[in-house]
């Protein structure tokens, strides 16, 4: 833009130059887009381990650590030793944190206590992949990929030995490295712009020839695809096993992509400035639940067997019969059986409640409620599981229901359970005495 100043009389034009704002990340229907972690420089490989912390590797020519990021993003620190150009990341079931390097491939424990786990076949390792399967041998097999064009792909197995895998005369700077389930590995090539597929005996061919810069991949276990980064288009593809292409987000650099413990895909983006990683996740439609629909509180003993009631409300805008049953779980655990019947009314928050009485005895409304039947003791199993722990007598804990609609649109909702380890004497809503039930 163009303004007029004056100095000592005289009227100057200044012109002063504004640097265009990014377009936003764009993702398809049926998803959305956050920013996870901002400001961080020059962000690449990405791992999560079994707490929910996320590892960030760093294109740093001069040499540093990685990033460590807190659950949920909420904080940001500097992790493991200072090495030069520490690209790549991998965690491996232990919590293990594998980094590549110009120097070698580097292990760092949870406490940050490290060691150079090899220099050979290294020479500037530029991706790192866990065999968590077991696919091409033994189970935790790290497979690196080396950008100096000597040994292509390398791997060093649990038992402390490192080997040749792969040596391809096409593949000269492997950045992107991915399993699948059915048995084979995926690479994107930095410099012959490919992605192929390897089998368990190192054969490489070629899989993708179509994209002009394909750089980060991961695999979804999940739906059983492939998502691809492509820098010059900075596009993320969805990829079917079999080749089949389409855009999934644009206007994203991804130089790294990770799958997080919630489902969602974690992407770096340095087309954003600063750099970030962003979370992409399914939409979700929040939806009232109601557990034991005209109990107030919601007590469930530990020592009963038996059925626990749960209904999804019908509101005047969500109709329950948009919700596919079969894919309803709660904790993970899928109901016995459902129906259609108007049994409860809502209670606000529809998310986020905290107290054993924020719920209500009323019942029918007027709109059609989907109920459901699970078994009471895998629900109180899957709790245990979550908490790591026994359930103490007379908590409060808030149960979470997931599911979709028939249009694949992800629901969740959450009420308040009261944990009883023996039979006692409840207050209702009302000051009133009742027994559990």
């Amino acid at each position: 833009m163009s303004v007029f100043t004056r100095i000592g009389g005289i009227l100057i034009l200044c012109i002063i130059m504004v640097s265009p704002a990014l377009a936003a990340v764009g993702v398809i229907d049926g998803y959305e887009v956050e920013v996870y972690v901002n400001k961080i420089n020059r962000p690449l490989g990405l791992s999560f381990d079994s707490k929910g912390v996320l590892y960030v590797g760093r294109d740093e020519y001069r040499g540093g650590p990685i990033y460590r990021v807190a659950p949920g993003g909420t904080s940001v620190e500097l992790f493991g030793p200072v090495i030069w150009d520490p690209d790549s990341v991998a965690v491996d079931a232990e919590d293990y944190v594998y980094i590549g390097s110009e120097i070698g491939l580097y292990r760092v424990a949870p406490d940050g206590s490290w060691s150079l786990v090899t220099k050979k076949y290294s020479g500037n390792i530029c991706s790192v992949a866990i065999d968590h399967e077991g696919l091409f041998g033994e189970a935790g097999t790290v497979f690196f990929g080396n950008a100096r064009h000597t040994y292509d792909i390398a791997r060093f197995n649990p038992s402390g030995t490192a080997s040749q895998f792969v040596t391809n005369s096409e593949i000269y700077i492997p950045f992107g490295l991915a399993f699948d389930d059915t048995g084979y590995l995926y690479v994107c090539d930095n410099s012959t712009r490919k992605v192929y597929r390897i089998t368990d005996n190192g054969t490489a061919s070629r899989f993708i020839s179509s994209l002009p810069h394909p750089f980060s991949i991961v695999f979804s276990k999940s739906e059983g695809l492939l998502y691809i980064g492509d820098l010059d288009r900075k596009k993320i593809y969805r990829v079917t096993l079999d080749g089949q292409m389409s855009v999934f987000a644009w206007n994203i650099r991804a130089y790294g992509m990770t799958f997080g413990p919630d489902g969602a895909l974690y992407a770096t983006n340095r087309y954003a400035n600063p750099h970030q990683v962003v979370r992409i996740y399914k939409s979700e439609i929040p939806v009232y639940i109601d557990v034991k629909p005209g109990s107030c509180p919601n007590p469930v003993n530990t020592k009963k067997q038996g059925v626990l009631p749960v209904a999804v409300l019908g509101t005047a805008d969500f109709d329950v019969e948009t919700i596919d049953p079969e894919t309803i779980t709660i904790e993970g655990v899928s109901p016995i059986r459902y129906d259609y019947e108007d049994v409860g009314t809502p209670v606000d928050p529809v998310l986020g409640k905290k107290s054993q009485n924020e719920c209500t005895e009323a019942s029918a409304d007027g709109y059609l409620d989907l109920t459901l039947k699970f078994d009471t003791q895998a629900i109180l199993d899957a709790l245990e599981a979550r908490l790591v722990r026994e359930l103490t007598d007379h908590e409060a804990l808030s149960l979470t229901l997931s599911g979709s609609t028939f249009d694949g649109v992800s629901i969740r909702g959450e009420d308040v359970v009261l944990i009883l380890n023996k039979e006692r004497v409840l207050q209702d809503s009302k000051g009133r005495s009742k027994k559990n039930r």
